[in-house]
């Protein structure tokens, strides 16, 4: 007898915990976009030179006006206008975290939504003739899509299983 070979519930659970690694995987795509584009947007504000092309293009528009403020040299609004910035690149970041912690609990609205903002995001790189972010944007994009096709494999795999222990008839594939 073959010792290596598994028993159908083996092979289901192995399959359900690879999709699970694949879900996470593409759901932690959106943290990652907020994290990269917050560290931009305080690199921007603080003078930095890191710049990651994972990042927020709405982020990258909203901070050059840092810096074109910086160039007027309006010391006291500086402060104010930084703040106000900050504000509005942490709450589009805060949105991409609100999408990776609904996509984590498998919420097709939160892939769906986040890669259609993305896409959106990427035509500002595109505008600015940027393609490496483009290029990093299809990449996220792609590890997004297949969070949420293996989101949806799970709950499919759900339903046909309630189905079988209810020992209702399968339906046809």
């Amino acid at each position: 007898m073959n010792e290596t070979s598994s028993s159908p519930t083996e092979q289901q659970s192995n399959i359900e915990n690879a999709l699970m690694i694949q879900l996470r995987s593409g759901a932690n795509w959106l943290y990652w976009i907020a994290g990269l584009s917050m560290i931009n947007s305080l690199s921007a504000i603080f003078g930095g030179d890191i710049y990651f092309v994972v990042g927020l293009g709405f982020n990258f528009i909203v901070t050059a006006m840092v810096l074109a403020v910086n160039e007027i040299e309006i010391s006291q609004a500086e402060f104010a206008v930084k703040l106000v910035i900050f504000i509005l690149n942490a709450i589009a970041a805060g949105v991409f975290v609100l999408f990776g912690f609904y996509a984590n609990k498998r919420y097709a609205w939160a892939f769906i939504t986040g890669m259609v903002l993305y896409a959106l995001d990427g035509l500002i790189f595109l505008a600015l003739g940027d393609y490496l972010s483009i290029a990093f944007h299809g990449l996220a994009l792609f590890f997004i899509f297949k969070g949420y096709k293996a989101s949806t494999n799970l709950n499919k795999l759900e339903i046909e299983a309630g189905i079988a222990k209810s020992g209702l008839a399968q339906p046809i594939k």
